[in-house]
């Protein structure tokens, strides 16, 4: 999957087992470079966690729970489910 500039990764700095700086960046390869230059002393860079950007979209489902919807909602969802038992006249 190709990155977009939106995407980011938090990471940590170590010297040995211990965290000595914690950052985010769209460019890990780039910061470790800045890091060093900057003479910060670390043994290795670990990617803790990334954040995507939305590429797609979401689908947006609605639930009615059995009623009727009108017309015009129709064009702001991506689909009807209703998840419970329909309820049974008394």
């Amino acid at each position: 999957m190709a990155r977009t500039p939106r995407d980011t990764v938090t990471y940590d700095l170590k010297d040995g087992h211990r965290v000595v700086y914690r950052g985010t960046t769209d460019d890990p390869e780039r910061r470790e470079r800045e890091h060093h230059a900057e003479g910060k002393r670390f043994t290795r860079m670990t990617i803790t966690s990334a954040k995507l950007a939305r590429r797609e979209g979401i689908d947006f489902i609605l639930d009615p729970m059995w009623h009727p919807i009108r017309p015009d909602l129709h064009e702001h969802i991506d689909g009807l489910q209703s998840v419970c038992a329909k309820p049974t006249a008394r």
